[in-house]
């Protein structure tokens, strides 16, 4: 007898007997870094915990990358209410790459935020995501 096992980043947490996987992807491409800009929601619910990556490009970017969370009972496209994350704000200025990790998280919704200062440029946000089932 034959057994087939595939392993997608999938592994069975035999203590709490739970399924955990992990999504990733991102949350921005290549956003313009001449004024304010915010990526789109991602749905955290039910997750272990998550980070997010921000990677700017450009030489005389200036700004802060900050997290924000929302609680709204409602479609990730339709969140009103946002709030800062108390500590999760990083300063860019110029080029790199920044992350943050966040274990656990008990709110629904998070994004990240760029609130500009000065200078040009572009940014991607990428996220992982561990899920628990």
């Amino acid at each position: 007898m034959r057994y087939l096992f595939l392993l997608l980043l999938v592994s069975f947490n035999t203590h709490a007997g739970l399924l955990d996987y992990l999504l990733n992807g991102e949350l921005l491409t290549n956003g313009s870094l001449g004024s304010d800009i915010c990526s789109s929601s991602l749905q955290i619910n039910q997750s272990e915990g998550f980070s997010i990556q921000g990677v700017a490009t450009g030489a005389v970017v200036d700004g802060t990358l900050k997290l924000q969370a929302s609680n709204d009972n409602t479609h990730p496209n339709n969140i009103v209410n946002w709030v800062d994350i108390v500590g999760a704000s990083i300063a860019i200025s110029g080029p790199g790459v920044q992350m943050f990790n966040v274990n656990p998280a008990m709110y629904k919704y998070v994004r990240a935020c760029f609130v500009w200062a000065s200078g040009t440029g572009a940014i991607t946000i990428n996220y992982n995501l561990k899920v628990v089932k």
